[in-house]
């Protein structure tokens, strides 16, 4: 599988540290790795080894487990693990209408949202604006 503009895609460098991006026209700012042009990726096959700056980095399909390990952080997230426990605890499923109290940083959001998809819905509530952005902003990425 080959990338193509508008893919999201997983960038591992060589330390092991993960980036998410979206593959657009121009150049962007991508903290930790410098200026890239992620337009450059396109055509590249998923998995190859390319050199990005001075460091060699594996290029995969981002997961959902990518994003929340790469989501912006303000509040203290709920991890992969603990959300599946709670999904399954409470039985949801797609289509389901679940209310969450507390939006923090989205990770939990983005799990609900990606279970009850493609005809339920996830209403997230939080007092504090600030991390009400936060959550959207991880949520539009994601």
């Amino acid at each position: 599988m080959k990338v193509k503009l508008g893919d999201n895609v997983t960038i591992i460098d060589d330390k092991g540290k993960k980036f998410v991006i979206n593959i657009t026209k121009g150049a962007k700012k991508v903290k930790g790795l410098g200026i890239i042009n992620s337009e450059e990726f396109i055509g590249e096959r998923y998995g190859d080894v390319l050199e990005i700056g001075n460091k060699k980095c594996v290029i995969l399909p981002a997961s959902s487990k990518d994003y929340i390990d790469c989501l912006k952080r303000k509040a203290q997230i709920i991890l992969p693990k603990d959300s599946a426990q709670i999904i399954m605890n409470c039985s949801i499923k797609p289509g389901d209408k679940v209310v969450e109290i507390g939006s923090g940083s989205g990770a939990l959001t983005i799990a609900l949202a990606k279970t009850v998809a493609p005809n339920g819905k996830v209403v997230s509530y939080d007092k504090r604006k600030d991390f009400i952005e936060i959550a959207q902003y991880n949520i539009e990425k994601a």
